[in-house]
């Protein structure tokens, strides 16, 4: 494995650390990339994660160093870092868990793959039973570690101490594994309540929109407000996992209050929403690497032109006229839909 060249640069040498590049698929492109250099469009270079359990259930979190160039001081999992040309997933984040941790095993299952921006995010975790005192810091790399509980690490979790980019990939993760708190809202009988976090996404004069196999509508990305969470970051976990894109907030453009019988996924329910949405960052170009789901149905991302909105059932209904007009100001909306006939 040649994972490494050297460069003329001045009267000196110096190395650099080569990658394999990837399509979204995960197959090789056969192009070499060379870290702190751009990566061309439609190229992707891989990046491990490893999460670590211990045999008594607690949870490794390692502090990255204050010098690094993104999330200095923050905790992230117990290793991770980019493949080297000629490794494997597997490979590298054998490789990484060693360097980091100092721990040796070769026993990593999948927990998730993640395709973002320029990066394959491939996650895995392990249980060990090693002294807990051991663990290895790396120079550069980490400065601290500690070991948590479940409900520490959930506690730390809906923290601001965790690295956001991370927090937002292993979403699904936690949500299955550690059973995170579920959305702010109740359903009792027919009444049916949530508060909502949702992304208002425009690219080259289109709006990302959503739609499912059951319901006859677009609708808004975005989804329930998780106790504990804000609406900013629970916008930018929704894009994340509806899009398999990471978005940062412009501003927040509407507040709506919306009334409406539901049908669908909602057959029979009186529903009442709160929604905050929030105007998301252009990148210049419509990406989409993944779908979701809402209410247990898959989920189709769609990419509506703005001046064609008007042509589609799409909800909020205010979307139609507010769209082509956002402005600084936060509009507030109040939408009874309970007596009108939906088109």
């Amino acid at each position: 494995m040649v994972w490494k060249e050297f460069r003329t640069v001045g009267d000196r040498m110096e190395a650099i650390e080569l990658w394999d590049g990837y399509y979204a698929d995960g197959t090789l492109a056969g192009i070499d990339l060379v870290r702190g250099e751009p990566v061309p469009e439609g190229i992707y270079h891989g990046v491990v994660e490893v999460f670590v359990h211990h045999e008594d259930g607690s949870i490794l979190l390692m502090r990255r160093d204050l010098d690094k160039p993104n999330y200095p001081g923050y905790w992230e999992s117990g290793a991770g870092g980019a493949l080297l040309k000629g490794e494997t997933f597997l490979e590298g984040a054998i490789r990484e868990l060693e360097e980091e941790t100092g721990i040796v095993t070769s026993k990593l299952n999948p927990i998730y793959r993640i395709v973002n921006k320029c990066r394959i995010y491939q996650g895995y975790e392990c249980t060990v039973g090693i002294d807990k005192r051991q663990i290895r810091l790396q120079r550069g790399e980490t400065i601290a570690f500690k070991w948590l509980n479940k409900e520490e690490f959930l506690d730390f979790y809906h923290s601001g101490e965790l690295a956001r980019s991370l927090k937002e990939r292993i979403r699904n993760y936690v949500d299955h594994d550690f059973k995170v708190p579920s959305d702010c809202g109740f359903e009792r009988g027919k009444q049916w309540f949530r508060y909502r976090a949702a992304a208002i996404i425009i690219e080259n004069d289109s709006v990302l929109m959503a739609r499912n196999e059951i319901d006859d509508y677009y609708y808004s990305i975005g989804g329930g407000v998780h106790f504990g969470e804000t609406a900013e970051d629970a916008v930018i976990r929704e894009v994340q996992e509806e899009t398999g894109v990471e978005y940062e907030i412009d501003h927040l453009a509407f507040i709506n209050e919306c009334f409406f019988n539901g049908d669908g996924t909602l057959n029979e329910k009186e529903c009442h929403v709160i929604e905050f949405y929030f105007l998301m960052k252009s990148k210049g170009k419509q990406e989409v690497h993944s779908s979701g789901m809402t209410q247990g149905v898959r989920e189709h991302m769609c990419w509506i032109p703005l001046k064609e909105i008007d042509q589609h059932k799409a909800f909020p209904l205010f979307f139609k006229e507010e769209l082509t007009k956002i402005d600084h100001k936060i509009k507030h909306f109040v939408s009874d839909e309970r007596s009108k006939v939906k088109i």
